[in-house]
């Protein structure tokens, strides 16, 4: 096999983003960074064997070019990934052509929270009102919206098309997701950390063989 040529397996696990610069995992429905693609075919997809998990990562980790690329339009759901529902899109108004922000968020809290903070928003419904009238103000609900990582610094959600996909097995509800993704990086630290234990014995027992 070249150096520039696919793993037969790298298809059934992964699929790369071109326009944006993302490796999503197929199986488990979300992207994956480059410095943790080995660690993660390691800790979910032992059924490979090693040498098959290290050519599939020296693959996947040369299609990275550059920083994360989000979609500047709006677009059709991405398969494999979960699709969050009856979300909340800000749509005040940003000089100098009032073009609506366009941020969005899962909850109406967090876009109440961010139009507080960046639009010095003011919540005219006050405290000790009557709290059975809905809510109103600069956003939209309804939203469907989508995010490419579940962890780090790059949990940015973007809107997608009102596009219905047939359910995946890594998405079969919000909830379900958000707990596996939980079991998924609880794994990946446990194993880090046993691997830096390991490693810290054999400098320890290095160390302690220099000893006279």
């Amino acid at each position: 096999m070249s150096a520039t040529s696919v793993p037969p397996v790298f298809s059934e696990i992964f699929e790369y983003l071109e326009a944006y610069n993302v490796l999503v995992c197929k199986v488990h429905g979300y992207g994956i960074r480059s410095p943790a693609i080995q660690s993660h075919l390691n800790s979910f997809h032992k059924d490979l064997d090693p040498k098959t998990r290290g050519t599939v990562a020296k693959y996947a980790r040369g299609l990275y070019t550059d920083s994360v690329q989000y979609p500047s339009n709006l677009i059709d759901p991405i398969p494999y990934m979960p699709l969050y529902r009856e979300c909340f899109k800000c749509v005040y108004p940003l000089p100098p052509a009032n073009n609506p922000c366009n941020a969005v968020y899962r909850k109406q809290v967090n876009v109440q929270d961010h139009l507080k903070a960046v639009h010095d928003w003011v919540n005219p419904r006050k405290r000790g009102g009557d709290f059975h009238v809905p809510a109103e103000g600069p956003w939209v609900s309804g939203v469907l919206i989508q995010k490419f990582f579940v962890s780090g610094s790059d949990q940015r959600f973007f809107e997608v098309n009102s596009v219905e996909l047939q359910p995946d097995p890594a998405d079969s509800s919000d909830d379900s997701v958000n707990v596996q993704t939980m079991l998924d990086q609880f794994q990946s630290s446990v194993q880090q950390v046993k691997e830096q234990i390991r490693s810290a014995r054999v400098v320890v027992r290095d160390w302690a063989g220099t000893i006279p």
